[in-house]
């Protein structure tokens, strides 16, 4: 049987050369060395112009979010390949004052996925705050967020756009895609095993909060619980693109929960 053969993605670093020492020009050739680049500058200034020269990048910023019990590397594989099917565009065509478009991707990172969703919605919010301004990624050079969540990633993004930290990007919210988020819940149609678990965590105090919110058993009514809180904020319409994507594969969650 033959084996199929899958790309391997990975992220290349450049190694800083070395310095090279300067050789020492022969006898009488500076004269003709210094009107050699003076020739050229004029040549160089254009190319630079042409390419470098605009004023600050424009920035597409793009924030993976895991899921539950994961890491920021879970989604560095789809980082990867979203790196290399999506490249930076490059100098663009509209002339000197048009900007040319750079993205730039966060791997965000929740440190504790057993606290609320309200909870993990904060551990978002302050994330990508952080993260842009570890970049150094300007207001006025922020042309659009979006956001790649994973399961109760999902939820977590949701939850973070209503933080005061998040409350600049909102009128540049570009895309929002999930990937198998129970954005209903698993109360209804998931996998018994898995339906059966997620009662156990619920009942163990203090074992994972944000089940029994999935479970629409955090409050005395599913009307009242985070979840509906969460359906009935309108921070989705900031967003130009919104995919919610499921799997009849996935037994976890449910389809219908998946898209809603």
């Amino acid at each position: 049987a033959s084996i199929q053969e899958q790309p391997i993605l990975l992220e290349v670093r450049s190694p800083a050369t070395a310095p090279v020492a300067p050789q020492s020009a022969p006898a009488g050739s500076s004269k003709k060395t210094t009107e050699s680049l003076s020739g050229k500058s004029g040549a160089v200034a254009k190319a630079v112009s042409g390419s470098r020269g605009h004023a600050s990048a424009r920035v597409h910023c793009i924030a993976l979010v895991h899921g539950w019990h994961g890491s920021a590397h879970d989604l560095r594989t789809l980082k990867n390949y979203m790196r290399t099917l999506l490249p930076d565009p490059g100098p663009p065509s509209g002339g000197p004052g048009a900007r040319p478009l750079e993205r730039k991707y966060c791997l965000c990172h929740l440190t504790d996925s057993t606290v609320s969703i309200a909870d993990m919605g904060v551990q978002v919010a302050g994330e990508v705050r952080r993260w842009l301004a570890a970049e150094g990624v300007a207001a006025h050079a922020l042309e659009c967020f979006s956001f790649v969540a994973f399961s109760l990633g999902g939820l977590a993004v949701r939850a973070a756009l209503s933080h005061s930290d998040l409350e600049s990007i909102l009128p540049k919210l570009h895309t929002f895609l999930t990937l198998g988020t129970p954005h209903l819940g698993i109360r209804f149609g998931a996998h018994p095993v898995v339906s059966g678990s997620a009662h156990l965590l619920h009942r163990m105090q203090g074992a994972s909060r944000c089940i029994s919110e999935l479970l629409l058993a955090d409050a005395a009514t599913p009307s009242e619980g985070v979840l509906a809180r969460l359906a009935s904020d309108a921070n989705l319409s900031h967003f130009k693109h919104v995919l919610l994507l499921s799997s009849p594969q996935d037994g976890y969650i449910p389809r219908h929960s998946a898209r809603i």
